[in-house]
């Protein structure tokens, strides 16, 4: 049995209407994850291989009892781990339970604290059936059917045949992180493939640079990251991406010019050691959205930069 799950492609926003037969889902900010369950036992394997049923005990238990009250030998599902945060996934959340190996812990605190959902999107397998052949449209219909009022914890991922409404209804109101569009004639392949395509919300902001990073690798010599800051003088995180190599050296001519300061911010804010620095240096930045907890910006990419 492979350890790889199908993975899709990065896509744009025109690609929502793309032409062709596609079912929409939205993607939600967890960790993937799939599930198999044989030999009475119940395996949740990350991307990289490893286990986290003893971390995720919820999750198993339901796993368990979905086996237990259908009586089938074998199972294999796809999904993500999600924890929701005032109505949204949170990464950060969903991170630290996948991580957390202490029993004790999870079992006093993090399961009524930190709970976490199993949004499944696919199947691969039920009782000694497997479906990687069959097309998507098929196997996510199949999946709906088999977790139908099973578990509050097994949940089917929402599916739809609206482009727009998938976006309306999960990026636009609920502020999850995009969509994923599904070829519904596709067979489900342990490799990346085109016939998943990932679309996820980019927005744009201008933001004051406050000060940088030190380059590592075959940027040492140039600087690592921008620190950004809005003009209520909130940190917005570091921008490390968008450039290339001599627009780099030139902003780091500019960098270097600029008196440094006392740090408006600490280093744990940050997450790095930084140069504080007094710059009018604006950038124009996208990003995919922003961290509900730290307002910090997710992926931030430079667009273009320039001093007033």
């Amino acid at each position: 049995m492979p350890e790889q799950v199908m993975l899709g492609i990065d896509g744009t926003l025109a690609d929502l209407h793309k032409e062709g037969n596609w079912l929409y889902q939205p993607k939600f900010d967890g960790n993937r994850g799939k599930v198999i369950y044989e030999n009475g036992k119940v395996q949740i394997i990350n991307r990289r291989g490893g286990d986290w049923a003893d971390n995720l005990p919820e999750l198993a238990e339901a796993f368990l009892e979905l086996a237990q009250t259908t009586g089938v030998k074998t199972f294999t599902f796809d999904g993500e781990i999600v924890v929701f945060k005032d109505g949204h996934s949170n990464l950060r959340l969903s991170n630290s339970r996948c991580a957390t190996r202490d029993k004790r812990m999870i079992q006093l605190s993090l399961r009524r604290t930190t709970p976490v959902d199993f949004m499944a999107f696919d199947v691969m397998e039920w009782n000694g059936c497997r479906f990687e052949q069959e097309p998507f449209h098929f196997r996510v219909g199949m999946l709906s059917v088999l977790l139908a009022a099973r578990s509050p914890k097994l949940r089917f991922t929402p599916t739809y045949t609206d482009a727009d409404r998938c976006w309306e209804d999960w990026v636009v109101k609920r502020g999850e992180e995009g969509v994923m569009l599904k070829d519904m004639n596709s067979k489900y392949v342990y490799e990346r493939s085109n016939a998943w395509i990932k679309v996820k919300m980019r927005e744009k902001g201008v933001f004051n640079v406050c000060g940088y990073t030190q380059g590592e690798g075959r940027r040492g010599d140039l600087f690592g990251a921008l620190i950004l800051m809005d003009d209520n003088g909130q940190l917005k995180g570091r921008c490390g991406g968008g450039f290339t190599d001599a627009e780099a050296e030139r902003i780091l001519q500019v960098l270097k010019l600029a008196p440094v300061v006392s740090p408006p911010f600490s280093e744990s804010e940050v997450g790095l050691p930084y140069i504080p620095i007094k710059t009018p240096m604006k950038v124009e930045v996208a990003y995919q959205n922003m961290n509900y907890d730290s307002g910090k910006l997710r992926s931030p990419q430079l667009i273009r930069w320039w001093l007033p």
